[in-house]
């Protein structure tokens, strides 16, 4: 027995199963809810993710799926025909799933890789995204600086203004001398 999902069906299935589920129920005729009744677990079943191996990791359904191959060890599945809490998590094998409630308080990952310490690699590379940093270090990204150091570019726009400055460029202030 394999865990099966709507994609698994012929393309005019599937097509036919959206049509069908797109009608009220009570406008469903005798042959098109026998129709559906017929492929129940392709429309109640869902894979949600699946690890590298293109083993199951989390689905749901209305059968829980004892048993079944393509799970992985540590899978979770939710029954959907279960009120309240319904969550499982495969304590069998991938070749043959075993399901084990998970009562409150008692989930965690079914990975023995994964770590909850913090990670200390900082990124080398620069940013472009806009910044309002008030770092004293260089960066790339675009920035309004709040230095209260002196500007030493050259404006290429003529002045209006009274100036002391030596400029090479055209003033329109009076004179002093």
């Amino acid at each position: 027995m394999a865990f099966v999902v709507k994609t698994d069906l012929p393309l005019d299935d599937q097509i036919e199963l959206d049509r069908i589920n797109a009608l009220a129920a009570d406008l469903r005729t005798d042959a098109e809810a026998a129709f559906l009744a017929a492929r129940l677990q392709y429309v109640t079943n869902y894979v949600y993710n699946r690890d590298v191996n293109e083993n199951i990791v989390e689905a749901e359904g209305n059968t829980l799926p004892t048993g079944v191959a393509g799970f992985a060890k540590g899978a979770l599945f939710r029954d959907l025909d279960k009120v309240g809490r319904n969550l499982y998590v495969n304590v069998g094998s991938s070749t043959s799933a075993q399901w084990q409630y998970v009562s409150a308080g008692e989930l965690s990952s079914p990975s023995s890789s994964l770590s909850n310490s913090p990670s200390a690699s900082l990124s080398g590379s620069a940013s472009s995204s806009p910044s309002s940093s008030l770092s004293n270090s260089p960066s790339s990204s675009a920035s309004s600086s709040l230095s209260d150091s002196p500007s030493t570019s050259i404006s290429g726009s003529p002045s209006s203004s009274p100036s002391s400055s030596l400029s090479g460029s055209p003033s329109s202030s009076p004179s002093a001398s």
